[in-house]
């Protein structure tokens, strides 16, 4: 279930304008490898799943998800820039997912020392439905 809403954001993150490489939290590339101008990752905070309802070959369980959405560039790039590539390519594309789009709160700019990327994380609280064939 996890893996098909991250492929789900990924593939929404991807499309349109953006021009930025978009990874998820799971995959094993190390952060060297990535594109040096900047990326997208994709991450699930948290995720609560309830009872499903079953209909005849489907069943679908009710979602509740916090998902992150961080951007890296590099160091000496302007937070103006950050809240820019926010607002044209991670907001318009997360505004049309299938879910019911409840919140969402972005986080100061800031220095990741380790990797020696700008950031902007930004916080989705979403709810819909996982369908699984039966």
């Amino acid at each position: 279930m996890l893996e098909t809403i991250m492929q789900t954001m990924k593939t929404k993150l991807q499309s349109g304008d953006n021009s930025m490489p978009v990874y998820t939290a799971f995959d094993a590339i190390p952060v060297i490898k990535k594109e040096h101008d900047g990326f997208i990752v994709l991450n699930i905070e948290e995720c609560k799943a309830s009872v499903p309802i079953v209909h005849d070959t489907k069943n679908y369980y009710p979602i509740k998800a916090t998902l992150s959405v961080t951007i890296l560039m590099p160091p000496e790039t302007e937070t103006a820039v950050l809240y820019q590539r926010f607002n044209k390519f991670i907001l318009p594309e997360m505004l049309k997912t299938d879910c019911t789009f409840i919140s969402f709160q972005t986080k100061s700019p800031s220095i990741d020392k380790l990797l020696r990327k700008q950031t902007l994380i930004a916080l989705f609280s979403i709810n819909g439905f996982y369908e699984e064939v039966v």
